[in-house]
């Protein structure tokens, strides 16, 4: 009986923390003009081991594979769709952000006449981007969209240069990751 009552004290105690937790929402903080965008958050997230995770990774959803991190431009008016192609890579990630880098095939023909072109962010595997406090971000919020700026040209050189930059980033991600378990671990009890 005396278990039974401990129990439930700590269940009590679980649920009172829970009511203060909230998901964490997602919105995009900054676009530059060369690219570089920035998602933040409003709780902190935990971090990936491998930032190749949200560029490279898919999700089935229904029956369907989508990529965990799905970034589209939705053409504004007068916009030519053809021209707004890109590619783009994760450059870093904190608890409270992402930056993504976008290259842009023909960056001068982003909202260039006019209508801006909308950049479209939709957090396809919530599980990916789950808080410290292990909630995920609610379905309402996993779709992000913002107008673009005109975009300037990066160079071959800057790219390959920031590339460079996101794999050594990469290769100390690890102790940051590991400190991020304990953390959790730690607050958890």
């Amino acid at each position: 009986m005396q278990q039974e009552v401990i129990e439930w004290k700590m269940q009590q105690k679980g649920a009172s923390l829970m009511k203060g937790l909230k998901p964490p929402e997602p919105f995009i903080g900054k676009i530059s003009q060369t690219g570089d965008v920035t998602i933040l958050f409003s709780e902190d997230v935990l971090l990936l081991p491998d930032l190749s995770m949200i560029h490279n990774g898919t999700v089935p959803v229904y029956g369907v594979t989508y990529p965990v991190l799905e970034i589209k431009i939705e053409p504004g008016e007068f916009s030519d769709d053809k021209r707004l192609k890109f590619d783009w890579i994760v450059v870093e990630q904190t608890p409270s952000s992402i930056r993504i880098q976008l290259y842009f095939n023909e960056a001068k023909f982003i909202s260039a006449n006019g209508d801006p072109d909308i950049l479209m962010i939709v957090f396809r595997d919530p599980e990916m981007f789950r808080g410290v406090n292990t909630l995920l971000i609610k379905p309402e919020k996993r779709t992000l969209q913002r107008a673009l700026p005109g975009q300037l040209q990066v160079s071959e050189e800057g790219k390959a240069g920031i590339e460079e930059a996101v794999k050594n980033a990469e290769k100390g991600m690890t102790t940051v990751v590991a400190t991020n378990v304990v953390l959790t671990l730690r607050t958890s009890y």
